[in-house]
């Protein structure tokens, strides 16, 4: 019995901490479930079967000998989660003794008030149209026994302190109406059954073994039945907040402009708001390329997009020159043509009528201070055997070149000599093959 005090004090605390939670929230103006959803009162009758469980029922099958009831309860969804009722329960009981040998008969009523919770809304979104929901439910209560047979102790009522617990399955018909199927139970004193704890194990009338030991029994039971709506609480209007007019930021103006229309374009310019980051971008044209962004005269930036914060009016102008046109390249040097310079038979001397040949090569190296030259001697084949003529087409580079060293004072590293002897040919006159020639070294 203390037990169940503990219990039912228990529930009844937790049920109105709940309530208190539930009751103290506020909803914004901006939450989407409005705060009356879910809140109304609700009415319900249903038919019960019922199971006693006490400890026979350990060796007997007491659920397949259920007795009929019944029950009506009236409460209110304090929100779409949270709601009590009042319920009352009452009918037959039959609960057993001795492996079912014996059984009583009774009639019993009790009222509870319990703590519903709906399990559905809990963990979904609410929905006024929604078929089903999962409803738990605790509780306190109260019972009493009458109209018994076979009571063990022959008396002919017992009173109980109950507490009763379940879930309770609604299905959606209409909006005011929904089927209920519950499945439940109530835990009661043991002496509820005619049958006190701890007084023996033989009824004191007939002699029947009762194996009742423990202190608390159960009564099983299941329901299915109809749910009405009667209704919800007027729905609070939410006013919004009033709307607080802002102030209006300061703009200011960006004027752009180019130095030369004709060498590029500009843009970005335009009204903005005070601190806005605008960019000022600068468009070049063929030919023409971007110099700078000058303000008053001052240059500010050499970016062709100029970015920056707007705390001012601003008057740029984007800057442009034309590219310059580059110079045509240099004719190529006309090739050097310097006459050569002919010797008479089997000679290296240089006749007076060349010597003229040896000034205008001189000339032109004073005249080119990094040009070379190539100074090749030659010797027809008449003149004498190959070797001979090898060293006699040898003489006469080197009387050419100490000529111009000696005489015109032409630096020697400037001279590159060579000799052919008859070995080549340059001319197709036999006669014109003695002879130095002179080419540029390049």
């Amino acid at each position: 019995m203390k037990k169940l005090s503990l219990l039912l004090a228990f529930s009844l605390a937790f049920l109105f901490s709940v309530m208190a939670q539930e009751n103290s929230r506020v909803v914004s103006s901006e939450t989407t479930q409005n705060e009356n959803d879910g809140k109304n009162w609700f009415l319900g009758v249903g038919l019960q079967g019922n199971v006693y469980v006490n400890d026979n029922a350990k060796d007997s099958k007491v659920w397949t000998k259920p007795s009929l009831g019944g029950d009506a309860f009236l409460g209110k969804w304090f929100s779409h989660k949270v709601g009590a009722r009042l319920f009352v329960e009452g009918g037959s009981l039959h609960p057993y003794f001795n492996k079912m040998q014996l059984k009583e008969t009774e009639s019993y009523i009790a009222g509870r008030l319990d703590l519903m919770l709906n399990v559905t809304n809990l963990f979904r979104q609410y929905s006024p149209d929604r078929f089903y929901n999962l409803i738990a439910y605790v509780g306190p209560g109260y019972g009493d026994t009458f109209s018994d047979k076979n009571r063990p102790d022959k008396k002919t009522s017992s009173a109980s302190l109950f507490g009763g617990a379940g879930l309770l399955n609604t299905f959606r018909l209409s909006n005011n109406v929904a089927l209920f199927v519950n499945i439940g139970g109530n835990i009661v004193n043991a002496n509820f059954d005619g049958w006190k704890a701890g007084e023996g194990n033989k009824e004191p009338t007939t002699g029947y073994s009762i194996k009742d030991d423990s202190k608390l029994n159960g009564i099983a039971s299941g329901a299915i039945g109809l749910i009405f709506n009667l209704g919800g609480s007027s729905k609070k209007e939410v006013v919004p907040p009033p709307v607080v007019p802002q102030e209006q930021p300061k703009q200011y103006v960006l004027a752009l402009r180019s130095n030369d229309a004709n060498c590029g374009s500009v843009s970005g310019a335009g009204t903005f708001n005070e601190g806005t980051r605008v960019t000022a971008v600068a468009t070049p044209r063929s030919g023409c390329r971007f110099v700078n962004w000058t303000e008053n005269g001052t240059a500010v930036s050499t970016s062709t997009n100029y970015t920056f914060p707007l705390g001012a009016n601003r008057s740029l102008v984007a800057n442009y020159e034309a590219i310059p046109t580059p110079p045509p390249p240099p004719p190529p040097a006309a090739a050097v043509v310097l006459d050569p310079v002919f010797f008479r038979l089997d000679k290296s001397i240089i006749d007076p009528e060349q010597e003229i040949k040896v000034q205008k090569a001189a000339e032109f190296l004073k005249s080119n201070p990094s040009a070379k030259l190539h100074v090749v001697g030659y010797a027809d084949v008449e003149t004498a055997y190959p070797k001979y003529n090898m060293a006699l087409s040898q003489r006469r580079s080197k009387a050419v070149a100490n000529q111009l060293v000696k005489k015109y004072g032409i630096d020697s590293s400037r001279l590159i000599l060579d000799w052919k002897g008859d070995t080549v040919q340059p001319f197709s006159v036999n006669e014109k093959n003695r002879v130095v020639m002179f080419s540029e070294n390049k």
